[in-house]
């Protein structure tokens, strides 16, 4: 049995809990031309992300989301702000720790794709993560999905500037954005 000091100190807890949300950039009918290879970069502009993140006082954003697409289910380029990392490709990677919210200014971000071969994902031209490109499955789940609690925050107009080139950029090439 809970002592009141037990029960006193659970309800405060609750009641101090944030409700979570995702934050989503919207980007219409923006997605990838190929399945197969192909490259996306996005000008972001930390500030006015660190902005909406703020405007969520009321709720803990998980994650910053920048991409998400239809013809490659389970792609997206989302930021996880707890640890600090992007997570993106099939299956889903994570890259180095980066403090996104406090680089300012613009920034260009890449992942470059090709089927067979490898995937990565740069800032700035730095490569931040990288592995093999083998499959279009994403991550399998078996056995019981549960569907979080987590509010979607959808806005617009949109902070980023997103395009896509139908080959894989090389390292020269993805420096040479801006």
């Amino acid at each position: 049995m809970l002592s009141s000091y037990q029960v006193a100190q659970t309800n405060s807890e609750l009641i101090n809990q944030k409700e979570t949300t995702v934050i989503t950039l919207p980007y219409g009918s923006f997605d990838v031309g190929s399945n197969k290879e192909g490259t996306i970069t996005i000008q972001m502009m930390p500030d006015a992300y660190k902005q909406m993140v703020a405007e969520q006082n009321d709720k803990e954003v998980k994650y910053i989301v920048l991409f998400a697409s239809k013809i490659m289910p389970g792609l997206e380029i989302k930021f996880n702000l707890q640890d600090k990392v992007f997570e993106t490709g099939i299956p889903s990677f994570k890259s180095v720790p980066i403090d996104l919210l406090n680089i300012g200014n613009v920034h260009t971000l890449a992942f470059a794709y090709r089927l067979g071969d490898k995937q990565s994902i740069y800032i700035d031209g730095n490569l931040i993560g990288e592995r093999p490109f083998l499959t279009l499955q994403s991550n399998a789940l078996s056995g019981f999905v549960v569907k979080s609690g987590e509010a979607d925050t959808l806005y617009g107009p949109v902070p980023s500037m997103i395009s896509y080139s139908e080959k894989q950029l090389t390292l020269d090439e993805i420096r040479q954005i801006r």
